[in-house]
């Protein structure tokens, strides 16, 4: 269904895969290389993932080398369960609004594909998953899998989704121990 995270990875951008030979990589010293030298960075976006503030944030964090990325896209409902006032029983949503949820879906996959596939030449291991539901269930979740170093929100700079940058970030610098940046 909708709320299944889809994990992407770009092939040779694993951790044992050989990718590009910049000298980011050969300084790794290969895949025995302890994993605690490596920074790791969550990039929480969706419409944003071509905005160049946001590229030239996390550029700027691969030029370090030894760097992880994971990016999770929220994908919004494009409608919310509502209840017919006379009836009082839910309303059918219609194959429309789903079809065009699914089609949100594949649009925020391929914006995910191409900002993946921006960053895995630079030498970082990069990842990514479309999900559905709260950003920080899905943040919680991760972080009871790894350990991140910072957290980059980023999201459209005007109207509801500034207002929901601002509150995402403040939510999950509450709820986690690791310094999060909004761009």
């Amino acid at each position: 269904g909708m709320s299944d995270a889809k994990p992407i990875q770009r092939a040779g951008a694993g951790s044992g895969g050989p990718a590009t030979g910049t000298a980011q990589l050969d300084r790794q010293g290969g895949s025995g290389h302890p994993a605690r030298t490596r920074r790791r960075y969550l990039i929480v976006a969706n419409q944003t993932l071509d905005d160049p503030i946001l590229r030239e944030t996390v550029h700027h964090r691969c030029e370090q080398g030894n760097v992880d990325l994971h990016v999770l896209v929220p994908q919004p409902r494009r409608i919310l369960p509502f209840c017919d006032p006379m009836m009082g029983v839910p309303v059918d949503i219609g194959i429309d609004t789903a079809f065009l949820e699914i089609q949100d879906a594949e649009e925020a996959a391929e914006r995910l594909n191409a900002f993946l596939g921006r960053f895995a030449p630079l030498g970082a291991a990069v990842t990514g998953e479309v999900v559905s539901g709260d950003p920080v269930a899905h943040t919680r979740r991760l972080l009871g899998a790894r350990n991140f170093d910072e957290i980059i929100v980023s999201a459209l700079p005007n109207g509801l989704a500034r207002w929901l940058r601002i509150d995402l970030t403040a939510r999950l610098s509450r709820a986690f121990a690791v310094p999060v940046v909004g761009v």
